[in-house]
């Protein structure tokens, strides 16, 4: 990824290994650390702060800005940046997952305007944007820059909380699904994404005998 090559500057004490972890370690790792959220059936891992999104910083001063996160002590794979999500299949399988409101990891992760690169914009404007380097050495401290990566996770784990809560929730939404009046609104709690990149979805076939024959009584009314 972009910058990972870079060396850390005279201005640190540090200058032998990265203790910025940027990159995906072993899935099994991960994985491993994915200890929150949702972690049954065909689950996935996902980083909160995206690889894709730490990947493409820029810094005013290039060189100052990776030397200085050469040296800070964050990891992409740590459990504070992981969190289990379901996909499309779990919430078939479980008939809407029940027992927890959260979104889908397939749903408008990686799209045009999607969960990445919201991540990105915000994480360059938040973060990146407010390293600088003064006249006579460094005025970003490692150990704020750390918190501010770790501050950024926990703005992004609220806010897929906070969309999954929309329409009422994907419980209520999943059980609205196939009704008429909830067909523009009953896909937005599953969508990753903000509001104006969430990406219209049909609710699928009703698949269990007590759903197709509540369908089938709404349309005789």
């Amino acid at each position: 990824m972009a910058g990972n090559e870079a060396k850390p500057s005279a201005h640190f004490a540090d200058t032998h290994e990265r203790k910025s972890k940027l990159t995906r370690a072993s899935s099994s790792t991960y994985r491993g650390n994915s200890t929150t959220g949702y972690t049954r059936g065909s689950w996935q891992a996902h980083h909160i702060l995206c690889e894709h999104a730490i990947g493409s910083r820029s810094f005013e001063d290039q060189d100052f800005g990776e030397a200085c996160l050469w040296v800070t002590d964050w990891n992409l794979n740590d459990s504070h940046n992981m969190i289990g999500m379901p996909i499309r299949a779990d919430f078939r399988r479980e008939n809407g997952i029940k027992d927890m409101n959260i979104c889908s990891h397939a749903n408008d992760h990686n799209t045009t305007g999607g969960y990445t690169e919201e991540c990105k914009d915000f994480i360059q404007s938040n973060v990146w944007d407010k390293v600088s380097k003064g006249k006579e050495g460094h005025t970003t401290d490692p150990k704020d820059l750390s918190g501010a990566l770790k501050a950024t996770s926990d703005y992004f784990r609220a806010e897929l909380g906070r969309r999954a809560s929309r329409s009422g929730g994907t419980i209520l939404a999943w059980t609205k699904r196939h009704e008429d009046d909830w067909a523009n609104k009953w896909y937005r709690p599953f969508s990753m994404a903000i509001e104006g990149a969430i990406v219209p979805r049909r609710p699928g076939a009703v698949s269990d005998i007590a759903s197709k024959m509540t369908y089938v009584f709404q349309r005789i009314k």
